[in-house]
């Protein structure tokens, strides 16, 4: 079985952006960002919009998606007859076998140290061994 999901939009306080590597960060201190946050010459590309440009109703720009969501499931089961009124069945269950991090959302508060990065993942591996005895 398995699971995936459409990314949402990234909504962005101000400015339109580019793409960047789509790499993981492990915080404000490293180079890895989602989505570029400057221009090659270190100007930033989002900038606040002029006061009054947007009415409280009016939505944010979207200059992207965050990351989707993927889940990998697999189970396996085999029964082996004792006597023909018993039986042992054995089960391995995997979650996300394929060991895939699915990663959170990226950072879009541009005050933020951690703005443009994805800081965090989940989804480990899992595995469920089970013997079940029938009579």
């Amino acid at each position: 079985m398995y699971l995936f999901r459409a990314s949402a939009r990234l909504g962005l306080a101000a400015g339109g952006g580019r793409r960047g590597e789509r790499k993981f960060s492990e915080g404000a201190a490293d180079s890895n960002f989602y989505f570029r946050t400057r221009l090659q010459d270190g100007s930033p590309i989002f900038t606040p919009p002029p006061r009054g440009a947007f009415t409280a109703s009016q939505s944010r720009n979207s200059a992207g998606y965050n990351p989707g969501f993927q889940n990998w499931n697999l189970a396996v089961f085999k029964d082996f007859a004792l006597t023909e009124s018993q039986n042992i069945q054995f089960r391995a269950e995997m979650f996300n076998w394929i060991n895939h991090p699915n990663w959170s959302g990226a950072n879009t508060n541009p005050r933020s140290g951690t703005f443009g990065k994805v800081t965090g993942k989940s989804s480990d591996r899992n595995i469920q061994l089970s013997l079940r005895y029938s009579f």
